[in-house]
């Protein structure tokens, strides 16, 4: 007898579990979330979906702490279809499919920036200060030598951070998005997915999970500690161990030309037109107290290696010490990358 409901696989993290299945011939995405995740997801999908392409959601299921939201299953496969993640996979140079993905955001923030104490982002951010940054600090604590916690200034950061945050409330430049614009959320259609933080989010949280993801995430850490998500993308393990993403003698990072271009592209083609528009001069304040908690309050240190954590130090601890009044210099600064990597000699 055919089989009318089948599970084709799951998920279980943190924040929630999901996972695809499928009634006869239909593949659903779940996600099971509890009563203010739940919450948010649909606050998030109802503004995201009036300004970007998203999945039709057939259902949701109000069942105390254990809810349940269905949406359709993206089976975008073929050429030129998927996820951005796998067309970074398959591309070696950014072309016209990226260039209006991007383009269609830079439209949005720019009708819909506004200066605003709404703010959808804080389960990515402010609500993580008590528990996964303290947490990864004391982790760093005990794994790190005094030599190194000194080398990459963390106990000031950390203080910096907590300080930063604790006026959360004040207004901020904010725009329509999603708020984790990574390659798992991101269709080569322009459909998007993960709506928990969608609304009114602040321009430089966007732009800072965008530019930690793209530089340390997408082809080094995120495979690496967060395997579940890569399941049916092997292929991006070969792509790590063909370019060697990491030098060790050094602690180095190579990235990728293409993930470099699309990091400029953003700055250049997305943010900057953006941010041009409005009077804006603590942007790189906000900046980096949003990459510091990206670096900081995402992966468990616990789990981490040695390395890993060194690595993402060294790497915030430069960004944090900079600062720039212009956005034009942070973009002409990134796209000399050897002048990035000459200041962790």
């Amino acid at each position: 007898m055919k089989e009318i409901v089948k599970e084709i696989y799951s998920n279980h993290n943190q924040n929630n579990t999901n996972g695809v299945f499928m009634i006869d011939n239909k593949k659903i995405f779940y996600k099971i979330l509890n009563n203010s995740l739940f919450e948010s997801e649909i606050t998030g999908y109802k503004k995201i979906s009036k300004y970007y392409r998203t999945p039709i959601k057939f259902f949701e299921i109000s069942n105390r702490v254990r809810n349940i939201i269905g949406y359709e299953y993206n089976n975008n496969v073929g050429k030129n279809k998927g996820l951005l993640l796998d067309y970074f996979i398959t591309r070696d140079k950014l072309d016209s499919l990226y260039y209006n993905i991007m383009n269609k955001y830079r439209d949005i923030f720019i009708i819909s920036i506004k200066n605003t104490k709404k703010n959808s982002s804080k389960i990515f951010f402010e609500d993580r200060i008590n528990t996964r940054l303290k947490d990864n600090y004391s982790n760093i604590l005990i794994k790190l030598s005094d030599r190194l916690k000194n080398d990459t200034n963390i106990d000031d950061i950390y203080k910096s951070v907590k300080k930063y945050y604790k006026n959360s409330d004040r207004s901020k430049w904010c725009v329509i998005s999603q708020c984790d614009p990574n390659d798992l959320n991101i269709c080569i259609d322009g459909t998007i997915f993960d709506f928990t933080a969608g609304g009114y989010v602040p321009i430089m949280a966007e732009f800072a999970t965008f530019f930690w993801y793209n530089l340390m995430q997408c082809e080094y850490l995120s495979p690496k500690y967060n395997f579940k998500a890569f399941r049916e993308h092997k292929i991006i393990y070969k792509k790590m161990k063909k370019y060697n993403f990491v030098e060790k003698k050094t602690l180095k990072i190579h990235i990728r030309p293409i993930r470099l271009d699309a990091i400029i592209y953003y700055m250049e083609k997305v943010i900057s037109p953006v941010i041009s528009k409005i009077e804006y001069e603590d942007w790189y304040l906000d900046f980096k107290n949003y990459l510091a908690m990206k670096a900081l309050a995402v992966f468990n240190f616990k789990d981490m290696k040695k390395f890993d954590i060194i690595l993402t130090l060294k790497y915030l601890s430069l960004f944090y010490s900079l600062d720039f009044k212009n956005f034009k210099d942070f973009i002409i600064f990134i796209k000399d990358w050897r002048n990035v990597n000459d200041k962790l000699r």
